[in-house]
């Protein structure tokens, strides 16, 4: 990873070096990114996931975070939407 470029720099040049479709493509997917990042409860269950020490089960998750079945099951399945962009 030592020689991949990082920083402002590089990252400016390979927006420059995008077709526009290309860079229309991820402008959307980052801007749909940020919008699933900010509904509700969506941060808190990454949280649940990423410091889980084994599988979670839906009902662990609902009792865990006190939130709706409807909403979570939402915000599992726009995730697992995401994750296949």
């Amino acid at each position: 990873m030592d020689d991949v470029p990082q920083g402002r720099e590089a990252a400016r040049d390979r927006r420059k070096s995008m077709s526009p479709a290309e860079r229309e493509r991820v402008e959307q997917t980052v801007s749909e990114l940020l919008d699933l990042l900010g509904k509700a409860h969506t941060m808190a269950i990454l949280r649940e996931f990423a410091f889980s020490e084994g599988p979670l089960r839906f009902s662990d998750l609902e009792t865990e975070l006190g939130i709706s079945p409807n909403t979570l099951l939402e915000r599992l399945k726009e995730l697992v939407a995401t994750i296949r962009l």
